[in-house]
């Protein structure tokens, strides 16, 4: 199999799932319980919290500290604590958050219905902010909450966070960052946001643990109750075997971990084959292809005129990828990023998303290069 979707979920480390799930083969009590096994349970949950905050220091200079974060089960529920946490800090008792115009769902989702209004910075073709329109928009007031998603989960484009942040701090408005794509994978600084989350699913560590990190340590706001979990911000039973694997997939993202440019070089080396090809024999548009990206490429097929031949091809031949933000593609609705950027209706819905990562090889590559072209003429 080529597995071109790690945007989707990064394939699991099985020696550290295996490794974490014998762990709570031979100690299972509830770590909320008060028996010694449980109180063991409950400090290894604290361990990992510690060496998490750790790693977002070391990686993303958040100088994060233990009671900073918050374990949750998805990403999805991540966002939703962390916008929860500014959600009421207007003086006015309205409060009005200003999203990039590429966020994904979840974000948008979780500010209305913590009660805040929704307002989208403007959109470019290229997927990039432009830190003036961040500025302009600030000075004329009344936004209480600024959100930019640090990496675009459907086109890969990095926003130029550290002058965005920047800015917001000029105005005095709290920043958070929907950092999935980037945290524990891309060593991007974060410092100068109020607040991150990061998945356990992206990096390796298997399904159900994500972690949000806030800046103000008393800011969380419990979303549901019936239990003391988390120093009563967070009532659920925590996903042990999860909570162990993830900061050892953390761990591992960081030994191969290199600069952001030695990073982007290394996606170029992979993407600009890919991209090459599809331009060069299959007519495609890449999206944000003038913007710095990371292991993604978002290709539109004009030519295509119906997507769903390619996709059934390339599972034959046991090539994954996907049709966009993975939340949403089985509806095969256009993607609002694609829309915003520019592309048609249409377009949105001719758009393969190809993402490399951690276990991706150069054969792969070289195959899929080689497969393509034929697999897409035949779908013509």
């Amino acid at each position: 199999m080529i597995y071109l979707d790690y945007n989707s979920t990064h394939p699991p480390f099985l020696d550290l799932l295996h490794k974490s799930l014998d762990e709570y083969g031979n100690n299972f009590a509830n770590p909320s319980g008060i028996s010694y096994p449980s109180q063991k349970n409950q400090g290894r949950i604290e361990a990992a919290r510690q060496r998490i905050a750790r790693q977002l220091t070391a990686m993303h200079g958040l100088d994060a500290d233990p009671a900073q974060l918050l374990f949750v089960s998805t990403g999805t529920e991540a966002v939703h604590h962390l916008v929860s946490a500014f959600s009421s800090r207007s003086q006015s008792g309205e409060a009005t958050a200003l999203l990039s115009p590429y966020e994904h769902e979840a974000m948008v989702a979780a500010c209305r219905f913590a009660g805040m209004d929704v307002e989208l910075l403007p959109a470019s073709h290229d997927g990039r902010l432009d830190p003036e329109a961040v500025r302009q928009r600030l000075a004329r007031g009344g936004i209480s909450l600024l959100s930019v998603m640090a990496l675009c989960n459907e086109t890969g484009v990095l926003q130029p966070l550290d002058d965005i942040t920047a800015i917001a701090a000029e105005f005095d408005v709290p920043m958070i960052s929907d950092s999935i794509q980037v945290a524990g994978k891309v060593p991007l600084k974060l410092k100068g946001v109020h607040g991150m989350v990061l998945n356990g699913h992206k990096i390796g560590a298997g399904y159900g643990t994500a972690v949000v990190w806030l800046s103000d340590r008393d800011g969380f706001k419990p979303l549901f109750r019936g239990g003391l979990q988390e120093g009563e911000r967070r009532a659920g039973t925590e996903n042990l075997p999860s909570i162990l694997a993830l900061p050892e997939a953390f761990e591992r993202q960081i030994e191969r971990s290199q600069s952001v440019n030695e990073h982007l070089r290394i996606r170029h080396d992979r993407h600009d084959r890919i991209e090459e090809m599809f331009v060069s024999q299959c007519g495609a548009r890449i999206a944000g292809s003038g913007s710095p990206r990371n292991n993604t490429t978002y290709a539109v097929f004009p030519e295509m005129e119906n997507m769903d031949f390619l996709l059934m091809a390339l599972d034959r031949e046991q090539i994954l990828c996907s049709t966009g933000s993975s939340c949403k593609s089985r509806t095969r609705q256009p993607s609002q990023t694609l829309l915003r950027m520019g592309f048609s209706e249409a377009e949105s819905l001719q758009a393969l998303r190809f993402s490399t990562g951690f276990f991706t090889t150069e054969e792969e590559i070289e195959r899929f290069c080689t497969v393509f072209p034929a697999l897409y003429r035949q779908c013509l």
